[in-house]
């Protein structure tokens, strides 16, 4: 599971004592009743449209995506081994709660919802965002907005929605943090955060767990209410990290035997697979309605010939020259556990991370594909290959459980 407890001993410490802007000036804004608010949602979770520029590397901009725009057309550029996306693969509601915010217009709970939603990449280093927050808080002004709820979906996103909470509400937006780790939501001191007890990656908890979804949303939302602020932390009451499930992937697979050295059995044993998974994930797309598949704007077929020749040594030409070679191997390696997970969940969703990573790391060929990279990396000189082999590609959990060879994950240093 996607906790803080999952990581390595030194990551977790590079998280907790991550570094975190203060502020002296603790600002703070009433703003209209509930039921007149115009709310926005800020994710930190680097989503963008299928047509937007990706987020790269430290990207400090935001995108926007419209509040009419087609779930299927809302990707999630944030890549990490620190937190979970098998909730957000099922359910944008996860991480993206669009469809709970609108159903809270519905009822009368607030009075309207933005005409867009944005996203900032949450790795980036808050205080390199201040100008594109205080720039977007104009723009909102602009536009009669005068809420924003803010969504993470790290450790690193929890500590850049509560430093961006602070430039907004400077800037007379009112704000509330969802936050995902309460000692940075501590150290930040937004304005108003409820911190939740669930898995990083899972913000608004479980796929379609509705009750629970809106639960947040609305204690979230609530803290706009009080009068006591500004420093309002409110743990909320729900944990439903525990719950157990009997669930099992929709699909049946088996790791080939196989070895990395033998590329040519490899891809036979691959391209057996993926005649398998694949009506799996056709199916799950009718089911779910859309796909977070489409990170690296390669077909399934592209990304695992990609992947082979690496694992060969001998990389193809770089099939997208939108980006770096890298760059697409990593959003790559993304898109192949995405479009496992989706097929994963053709027949019924899952309701927690570990079934779905449980399979696809210890009983498929592309997992294993994917495991061989990480040895390769680890076993090469080109310390780029090692870091986008590594960082990008397994929990840590499974690094333990599996007996391979571990790698220092520690975060990334803020400045």
């Amino acid at each position: 599971m996607a906790f803080i407890t999952d990581m390595t001993e030194k990551a977790q410490r590079g998280i907790r004592n991550l570094e975190t802007p203060t502020f002296d000036n603790k600002p703070w804004v009433v703003g209209p009743s509930m039921s007149e608010r115009k709310v926005t949602m800020i994710s930190s979770a680097g989503l963008h449209l299928r047509s937007d520029q990706r987020f790269i590397g430290m990207d400090s901009s935001y995108r926007a995506i419209p509040s009419s725009a087609d779930p299927s057309d809302v990707l999630m550029g944030h890549v990490s081994t620190n937190f979970d996306r098998t909730g957000f693969i099922q359910d944008i509601n996860v991480a993206y709660p669009i469809e709970l915010l609108r159903s809270l217009v519905d009822e009368g709970f607030i009075g309207s919802m933005a005409d867009a939603h944005y996203s900032f990449m949450g790795g980036a280093y808050p205080m390199d965002m201040e100008d594109h927050a205080r720039a977007l808080a104009a723009k909102l002004r602009e536009e009669g907005v005068d809420t924003a709820l803010f969504v993470p979906t790290c450790p690193h996103c929890t500590r850049a929605v509560s430093v961006l909470a602070h430039f907004l509400e400077e800037e007379g937006i009112a704000t509330t943090v969802v936050g995902l780790l309460r000692e940075l939501i501590e150290r930040a001191a937004p304005p108003r955060a409820i911190w939740v007890p669930f898995e990083m990656g899972r913000p608004l908890g479980n796929p379609f767990d509705r009750d629970t979804q809106m639960s947040v949303m609305k204690a979230a939302l609530g803290l706009l209410d009080r009068q006591d602020g500004p420093g309002i932390i409110e743990d909320f009451d729900g944990d439903i990290s525990k719950k157990t499930s009997d669930w099992k992937p929709a699909v049946v697979t088996s790791r080939t035997d196989a070895p990395a050295s033998d590329i040519d059995a490899f891809r036979v044993a691959l391209a057996a697979e993926l005649e398998t998974v694949a009506p799996h994930r056709a199916a799950a797309l009718q089911r779910l309605g859309r796909s977070s598949f489409g990170n690296s704007a390669l077909l399934i077929e592209k990304i695992n010939e990609l992947l082979l020749s690496y694992l060969a040594e001998a990389p193809i030409e770089n099939p997208n020259e939108d980006f770096s070679p890298l760059l697409t191997l990593r959003f790559a390696m993304d898109d192949i556990k995405t479009f496992y997970f989706e097929a994963a969940v053709s027949e019924t969703s899952s309701p927690q991370s570990v079934p779905m990573e449980d399979w696809f790391w210890k009983h498929t060929v592309a997992g294993q594909l994917l495991i061989e990279l990480r040895d390769l990396g680890l076993r090469g000189s080109d310390p780029k290959f090692e870091r986008v082999s590594t960082n990008f590609t397994m929990p840590h959990k499974y690094v333990v459980e599996l007996n391979l060879r571990s790698v220092d994950n520690a975060p990334l240093p803020g400045k």
